[in-house]
Parts: C-alpha cells; sequence; structure tokens
C-alpha cells in the first residue's frame, strides 16, 4: 500500500530525521481502511532500535518493522478507527495496548491481531493514552464531547485500572508528569489546565503573568522540561499571533520570553532540557538554547510540523500532512 524512506537534514543543532510515506489516493477497498490517512501522532519503541511507529486517524498503525515501514496485517486496530495512543510491551515489544475512538485494544502478536479490553475502557470513546518516560506508569483520558471526562491508569502494563478522582472540563490533549516529582501529573484539556499534588488530587494550573492570567482553551500547548524541577513552557495563541511563557516553580510565577507573528506553534525540549525547539504551521522555526529564558530565529522547516516527539541520540521526529493525507513526513 505504502512505501517508505528515511532522510535526515539539520535544524540547528538538532537532527531532524524525516520518513516519507506516499500513500494511495484512491479510497481503500477494506472496510477496515479509511481513505488517506493522516498522521496524528508518533510512538517511540524502547528497545535499542528506537523505532518509531505512525498513529494515524484512520488506518491502524504505520509501524517500522524489521527495518521496513508498512501497515501492520494491512489492518487497522478497528474498522475506520482513530489511534489515539500506543503502548508497546515485552522483550520484542509483541504486546500492543492501542487507544482509539472505539475503545482500548490489546494485541499479543505485535499488532496483528487485537482484542477489545474487557474493562469498560473497551467500550469508551478515548482521547489518548500516555506512558511515564522511564515506567510503565499509563494513563488513559476519555474524550466525550459537552460531558466531563475521566482518567484512568494502570500500574501493571494495562491488566488493571484504576479511575483517578477527576472529572476533567473538557477533552484531554497532552498529559506529563513532572520530572522531580514522579507523582505529580500535568493535564491539559482542550479547556482547562490541571495539576495534582502528588496524592492523586488535581488543582488548576493557571498561566499568569502579572499584567494578566490566559484563558485555558487558549493554551496550545504546555512543556514541561525533562530535566530542571518545576520549569515549564507554554504556547499562548491569541488571533495570529503565539506568546511563549516560562514558568520556574511550577506556575507559581510566570513571565513572558517570545513573541511572533504566527500560529500552530509546537515545542519541544531536547533530553537534556537545555535546548527548545518551536516549529510553527507556517515552517518558520526557533531555538533556544537557555532552555527557554531567550529565543533566536532558526531555519524554515516543513509546513505544519507537529507530533514533535524526542527519539534516540538526539533525534526529533515530527509529523506533517500536506495535500490532504500525503506524502507524510515524520
Amino acid at each position: 500500500m505504502s512505501s517508505g524512506k528515511l532522510q535526515r537534514r539539520p535544524i540547528g543543532a538538532w537532527v531532524y530525521v524525516s520518513i516519507a510515506l506516499v500513500a494511495i489516493s484512491v479510497p481503500s477497498t477494506g472496510f477496515s481502511h479509511g481513505a488517506r490517512p493522516q498522521v496524528i501522532g508518533l510512538t517511540v519503541s524502547r528497545l535499542p532500535s528506537g523505532s518509531v511507529h505512525a498513529l494515524t486517524d484512520n488506518q491502524g498503525v504505520f509501524a517500522d518493522l524489521n527495518f521496513s515501514y508498512k501497515w501492520v496485517c494491512e489492518d487497522a486496530v478497528y474498522p475506520l478507527g482513530r489511534t489515539q495512543g500506543l503502548a508497546l510491551f515485552g522483550e520484542f515489544e509483541d504486546t500492543w495496548l492501542v487507544a482509539t475512538n472505539y475503545g482500548l485494544h490489546r494485541s499479543t502478536d505485535g499488532g496483528c491481531d487485537f482484542t477489545v479490553l474487557d474493562h469498560e475502557l473497551g467500550t469508551l470513546r478515548l482521547a489518548g493514552l500516555w506512558r511515564h518516560p522511564a515506567t510503565n506508569v499509563m494513563l488513559v483520558g476519555t474524550g466525550l464531547l459537552d460531558v466531563v471526562n475521566r482518567l484512568f491508569r494502570s500500574t501493571d502494563d494495562g491488566q488493571t485500572w484504576a479511575e483517578l478522582p477527576i472529572e476533567a472540563v473538557g477533552v484531554f490533549k497532552d498529559i506529563q508528569w513532572i520530572p522531580s516529582d514522579p507523582e505529580r501529573i500535568l493535564l491539559h484539556t482542550d479547556e482547562a489546565l490541571y495539576i495534582s499534588d502528588g496524592a492523586d488530587q488535581f488543582l488548576p494550573f493557571v498561566i499568569a503573568t502579572d499584567q494578566l492570567e490566559f484563558p485555558s482553551n487558549f493554551v496550545r500547548q504546555v512543556a514541561v522540561s525533562p530535566a530542571a524541577a518545576g520549569r515549564i513552557l507554554a504556547v499562548v495563541e491569541a488571533g495570529d499571533r503565539s506568546r511563549i511563557l516560562l514558568t520556574t516553580d511550577a506556575g507559581g510565577s510566570w513571565q513572558d520570553v517570545a513573541l511572533y507573528d504566527a500560529v500552530g506553534i509546537s515545542l519541544i525540549f531536547d533530553e537534556m532540557g537545555q535546548s527548545v525547539l518551536a516549529a510553527s504551521a507556517s515552517g518558520r522555526t526557533w531555538r533556544s538554547l537557555d532552555a527557554g529564558e531567550t529565543w533566536g530565529d532558526e531555519i524554515i522547516g516543513p509546513i505544519g510540523l507537529g507530533c514533535l516527539t524526542r527519539g534516540r541520540a538526539g533525534s526529533v521526529y515530527g509529523c506533517s500532512n500536506p495535500n490532504d493525507g500525503g506524502p507524510w513526513v515524520i
């Protein structure tokens, strides 16, 4: 169905890794597939290979298997299902747990055959699956419209799940752990921000300077440093401008650090938490070399770059979907 190849090109001191996938432009004949699939997320393997799997909006996982990208068993996880999150387990990562908008599914043969989880999560519309970067703790959030959403946690590779005491306003967009305190979690929905106190209690997370408090639904992204305690960056959009704000005390106080005439900005820290890349929908990119304190102009990158993900050896992976679904750039 598709072909793939690896390319490399630098963005400043980063190594940008792209995978060009050319998709067939005619609708698929299989009921399990959707036409013109879009990449909506990336998952990096924890094996030494550091393979990167692409999650799509209607056609399952486009996976790096045996050094070649391919559709797993030419099948989606669920007919026309949106792949919202992926966690890989086992010595050879042949156990998959996949969150979709049609529930949570498990595979024990490397993503070929799936069964619906025997839990209410197997029937709920899910917004995503997030895995702690250093442990097997996972969180799954529901993605229901116009009602409060729920959050579930597993500490045993998805065998059992416990609901956490939060009724979140809006659909979950992202979940991050605070590295200095593994029990603290930052939750981001399309309408609100929450931070836990380390004891499963969640409080509103406010982004405000001395002059202005920013509505949560204006916040495009919150990026937590992987190294520095309390250091968090936020992108706030208003009209055709984006503002980058920085806190070094976990949200106690914020300062403006950059203002750009651009929208669709995504941020990613390097693994040391020192260099930060900002990429806009227009292809303009910027970089900070001092953990977000100051920013400088960068080169023009791919249009609509998103899904920014840290890979191995300083690599940064991203996704782009020009021309309504293909070619994709990862």
